[in-house]
């Protein structure tokens, strides 16, 4: 803490002239009953005062008020400032040279303190951009609130932290009034070597008309420049500002290198979902249009004599198998919107049957197909809340996936049910069952399996929209053989029902 400013310095003045005001007038009063040198100890008071307030530069002027005032009001002869004992002279003595003394320490204790809530204050500082060190701040986040503790720790007109992007300097953290295109010219201008590869030496410092420009390096390597403007700047401030420089360049290259590892994540990521998608994608095209190009190629050849019923049934093979390419479709386009993050649920009451048999006629069954799927919903059954169009989907996929691993002529049993406080909803097959270890893999997206496997895109989608419920699926085996695949849902409010 400084005391040098004029608003402190006349705030000093106006408390030792109220303080000794204060103090002097019943004294005043009351001086024939007292000594001269209580008096004296009495005015050390507003000199210890002005100079907290003000420093010691108003308690010297506080020294000479109380002097006048002393030696004008209670040392005789009153009224004049001639002293008559020599006694009195000894006491104003005295007087002077305990309120200077007394001035000057409370004065050292003022900076002293001042100094040590400073220090308290960078070390703060210091101690949050470590804690950055092991955030997970993005570099533009973590430049910006370097830039904001900066400007609280330091006295500071404006800082602008840049670092390299394609061979020259960039802004990615202003924080102050300053036009960033004017910097960078008179950087270019002036101090050439800045803009070419950033290579100032580690804390070196350059001032530029009361620019401070300090390197951020880390092992000798550049991670950009801090460029400051002090308002008021001391050589202390500039040992303070490197420690900090130090700090903000280690966290900013640790933010630059785990970005860099994010992105080169994301493209790992990215690629093995393009693999997993073609293999996925054409595993689930083979089927279909192997079976429809082979019942079109026995239509068309005159070499075979086709009956009505069989020619029937091709027709009907066809026409399965492109209805499960328009639900192949259907899937990629929901995967696309689950990537977009486009997946918002539309909520309200709907009843358990009619979402089971919209997925039952969103396959578009033949007969024999149809008549297969057994129903069971028990009685105590309520509505449920959830978005019609998703479940009905999520029922439609889950059954594709039981009609297709199920032996021909087989059932496959859709049961409801309430358990805790949720409607379960079950889909049981008669096929070979699912292996332990891939119940928790079998519904992600692109999983690929050796054997086949049941793994595809219906499954994670169902997964998906029933998470987007925030309810549960999974899938368990029979005791007797086959797979049930199950998932809840949330019951409807009775409000909601009522206001329907």
């Amino acid at each position: 803490m400084a005391y040098d400013s004029s608003k402190e310095f006349a705030r000093g003045i106006g408390g030792v002239l109220v303080a000794t005001i204060i103090f002097g007038v019943p004294l005043f009063f009351i001086r024939g009953s007292i000594s001269v040198a209580t008096s004296a100890l009495v005015f050390v008071v507003p000199v210890v005062i002005g100079t907290v307030i003000g420093g010691f530069r108003v308690g010297v002027i506080g020294a000479a008020i109380g002097f006048l005032v002393y030696d004008f009001f209670f040392i005789p002869p009153f009224y004049t400032l001639s002293v008559g004992a020599d006694q009195n002279w000894i006491a104003l003595g005295v007087y002077v040279v305990v309120v200077l003394v007394v001035s000057r320490v409370v004065s050292n204790l003022g900076e002293a303190r001042a100094i040590s809530l400073r220090e308290s204050s960078i070390n703060l500082r210091l101690f949050e951009l470590s804690q950055m060190l092991i955030g997970d701040k993005s570099l533009s986040d973590l430049a910006n609130s370097i830039a904001l503790n900066l400007c609280d720790a330091f006295i500071l007109e404006f800082v602008v932290i840049l670092v390299e992007n394609s061979g020259a300097l960039e802004p990615i953290a202003v924080v102050g009034k300053i036009d960033v295109a004017i910097l960078l010219e008179q950087f270019k201008a002036d101090n050439d070597h800045l803009m070419q590869n950033l290579d100032l030496g580690p804390n070196s410092e350059l001032n530029v008309d009361r620019l401070f420009a300090i390197a951020l390096t880390v092992q000798a390597k550049p991670v950009g420049i801090l460029v400051v403007k002090f308002k008021s700047a001391k050589r202390e401030d500039l040992r303070i500002l490197n420690t900090f420089a130090n700090q903000a360049g280690l966290a900013l290259n640790h933010a630059r290198l785990a970005q860099e590892a994010k992105h080169a994540r994301m493209m790992a990521e990215s690629q093995r979902w393009q693999r997993a998608l073609l293999g996925t994608v054409s595993h689930d095209l083979r089927t279909p249009l192997t079976a429809i190009k082979a019942s079109i190629s026995n239509l068309r050849d005159p070499c075979l004599e086709i009956e009505a019923a069989d020619r029937d049934e091709l027709f009907r093979m066809i026409e399965a198998q492109a209805d499960r390419l328009s639900r192949l479709v259907v899937n990629l386009l929901d995967m696309s919107r689950l990537e977009a993050g486009a997946l918002e649920p539309r909520f309200s009451p709907v009843e358990i049957d009619v979402l089971i048999e919209e997925g039952i006629d969103s396959l578009m069954l033949t007969g024999e197909l149809k008549e297969s799927i057994e129903i069971f919903i028990s009685p105590e059954v309520p509505d449920v809340m959830a978005d019609h169009t998703l479940v009905a989907q999520v029922v439609g996929n889950l059954l594709d996936n039981a009609i297709r691993h199920s032996p021909a002529n087989s059932v496959v049993d859709v049961a409801a049910r309430l358990q805790d406080g949720r409607v379960l909803i079950e889909i049981r097959d008669r096929g070979p069952g699912v292996d332990k270890e891939d119940e928790s893999a079998i519904f992600r997206m692109f999983e690929q399996r050796l054997n086949g496997g049941r793994a595809g895109i219906g499954l994670a989608i169902a997964k998906a929209f029933v998470e987007a419920h925030g309810e549960r699926i999974s899938v368990r085996n029979a005791p007797d053989g086959g797979a049930i695949f199950f998932f809840t849902l949330a019951i409807a409010p009775m409000e909601t029902i009522h206001e329907l």
